[in-house]
C-alpha cells in the first residue's frame, strides 16, 4: 500500500504544524488549569488543618479552666494579622508563617488576660527576636499593635532577612 507525499504541501505542512503546536499550547493549560486547582487544594486543606490544631488546643486548655473554675477573663483565641502581605506573595506561605508565630506563643491560652498584659515586652520580644525559617528564607516580625482581649490579637510587619 502506498501513502502519498502530503508532507511535501505547503498546506498539509501547515496543518500538521498548527496541530501540533495547538497540541503543545492545549497541554500547558492543562499543567497550569492542574496547578492552580492544585494549589487552591492544597491552601484550603492548610487552613483546615490550621483551624483544628487551634480549635484541640482550645478546646484542652478551656476544658483546664473550667476545672478550675477561674471567674477571671481568660485568653481563649489568638489571631495573626500580617499587615503587609505583599511582601510574601504566597497565600500558603502566609498560612504557614502565622501557624509557626501561633506555635510560638500557644502557652498563652487559657492565661489571664491581666497577667499576659503585664508581660507585654516579653510576648513583643518572643515574637520579634525570632527568625521563622520555611524552604531556606527566613522572616523576621515586627510587632505593630496588640490588643488584649479574650482574643487576642497582634498585628505584624513582615520582613524577609534573606
Amino acid at each position: 500500500m502506498h501513502f502519498p507525499p502530503y508532507y511535501k504541501r505547503p498546506g498539509w505542512q501547515r496543518f500538521f504544524v498548527g496541530m501540533f503546536t495547538g497540541g503543545v499550547i492545549g497541554y500547558f493549560i492543562l499543567l497550569y488549569m492542574y496547578g492552580s486547582m492544585y494549589e487552591n487544594l492544597l491552601t484550603e486543606n492548610y487552613d483546615l488543618q490550621e483551624a483544628i490544631i487551634d480549635l484541640r488546643e482550645q478546646n484542652k486548655v478551656l476544658l483546664e479552666t473550667q476545672e478550675n473554675q477561674d471567674t477571671a477573663l481568660s485568653i481563649q483565641e489568638i489571631e495573626i494579622i500580617i499587615s503587609n502581605p505583599d511582601i510574601i506573595k504566597d497565600s500558603l506561605l502566609i498560612s504557614q508563617l502565622k501557624t509557626l508565630i501561633k506555635e510560638e506563643i500557644s502557652h498563652l491560652i487559657g492565661v489571664e488576660v491581666q497577667v499576659v498584659s503585664a508581660s507585654e515586652e516579653l510576648l513583643i520580644s518572643a515574637i520579634e527576636n525570632k527568625a521563622f525559617t520555611i524552604d531556606k528564607v527566613s522572616y523576621h516580625f515586627t510587632v505593630s499593635r496588640l490588643t488584649f482581649a479574650p482574643k487576642l490579637k497582634i498585628v505584624v510587619d513582615a520582613n524577609i532577612l534573606n
